[in-house]
């Protein structure tokens, strides 16, 4: 006789809400699985709060043949759903099985919708984290970026969406003097699990894959870093989908240190990576100062436009009025947003901080002009190091510049 297989409630089962006919929609935060529960369905997980076979849940459930069918396709279902399990079975390992690379986050975005990635649809905004630092080469810390932005958010905005569309109510914001991002629709998928023992190649796989899913279903990624190096194999996918990509690169560094694969990968050599690799067609470099290296000379591949502007040269063409000139206009953007381009005065929180920054206004009136002359398809912001923050002024900054940029690209 075949043995059966016990099954038991998972341990990591949580309540999200309850509508009014009873309905509850649960979800396993170690597999992000959700799946919504009637109230007779309730009835009969409550039985396996003890171990137990999917014959007995039939016998004590089911009065026919057919309604006995019926119970079994329903607890097959709910195993399927991660939402019983094996009990024999470690939990911690399932995850790897259902959802490859992300983790349910323990607070989304300004208190954005939390979704499973098949969910997904056409034009949300769809915000990941990826905490890793494993590629910097000064102070740790960025792997805690994308829970301070999430935390700081939920000081300034809380989430309200209209109950005949499900999309954003929108807020009104002061510097822009005007509601912002009514009637848009945001997910919060949560973060790329980045694990201790993850090798680059291993991580730029998961964000590989997760940047091709969501630009698949015609969604628009937004991404907090996490050290500087994750924007590259956002890049190589996002290349693969815009033939026509130009790369907005902001940052006090060129980060075009030399690049070998496995040997001297490093926050300081994601462009590098991405020009030998992504296919892209041109970038725009601004904010570099001080001792970050030569920028990229076009003469190594007359492919690729780069063009670049010094901090000093922003500084002059605002002060002459001619800041406006150094703006590309009509391109398919994607704009990948270091934090330590502003002045450590401002932005304390960085791992590499570089004196003689950018003032923040001036960093909104480049972003404005970039993402409302241009075409956006994603940004990223990175290298946000909360243990060097000075107050969590660092974070509230990059809150408001990402607010600001998803007003900008996509209020249209």
């Amino acid at each position: 006789m075949k043995k059966e297989h016990y099954y038991r409630l998972s341990k990591y089962i949580s309540l999200e809400n309850i509508d009014n006919d009873g309905n509850r929609v649960v979800v396993n935060i170690n597999t992000g699985r959700r799946t919504k529960i009637s109230p007779e369905t309730m009835i009969l997980l409550s039985f396996f709060k003890e171990k137990s076979t999917i014959s007995a849940a039939c016998m004590v459930f089911g009065r026919g043949v057919r309604q006995k069918n019926t119970i079994s396709s329903l607890i097959l279902q709910l195993i399927n759903n991660t939402i019983l399990v094996d009990e024999g079975a470690d939990e911690r390992l399932i995850q790897e099985e259902v959802e490859e690379y992300l983790s349910v986050p323990r607070l989304t975005f300004a208190g954005f919708p939390s979704r499973n990635k098949n969910l997904i649809q056409n034009n949300d905004i769809v915000i990941v984290g990826i905490p890793s630092d494993i590629a910097v080469t000064s102070y740790p810390g960025t792997r805690m970026g994308p829970e301070a932005l999430r935390a700081i958010s939920s000081e300034h905005l809380c989430y309200e969406s209209d109950i005949f569309t499900g999309n954003s109510k929108g807020w009104f914001n002061a510097d822009l003097g005007r509601q912002i991002l009514s009637g848009k629709s945001f997910v919060d998928l949560g973060d790329i699990i980045v694990k201790p023992d993850d090798s680059p190649e291993n991580l730029f796989q998961k964000i590989g894959l997760c940047t091709d899913m969501i630009v698949s279903k015609n969604a628009l990624p937004v991404f907090f870093g996490g050290d500087h190096s994750i924007s590259a194999p956002i890049i190589e996918s996002l290349a693969r989908r815009h033939a026509d990509l130009t790369v907005i690169h902001l940052d006090a560094h060129t980060d075009l240190a030399s690049w070998t694969h496995g040997k001297t990968h490093h926050h300081g050599s994601f462009m590098s990576r991405v020009l030998k690799k992504a296919g892209i067609s041109e970038v725009y470099h601004y904010g570099m100062r001080g001792f970050s290296g030569e920028p990229y000379s076009c003469k190594q591949d007359c492919a690729i436009k780069y063009r670049y502007c010094s901090t000093k040269q922003l500084d002059a063409a605002f002060l002459n009025d001619t800041w406006q000139e150094l703006i590309p206009v009509g391109k398919t953007c994607y704009i990948s947003l270091d934090i330590d381009i502003l002045d450590p005065v401002f932005a304390p929180g960085v791992g590499t901080p570089v004196p003689f920054g950018l003032e923040p206004k001036k960093l909104c009136s480049i972003l404005e002009a970039l993402a409302t002359k241009n075409k956006m398809v994603g940004f990223d912001i990175v290298e946000l190091c909360p243990p060097r923050d000075v107050g969590m002024m660092t974070a509230h900054l990059a809150f408001h510049l990402t607010t600001s940029l998803l007003s900008w690209s996509w209020d249209k």
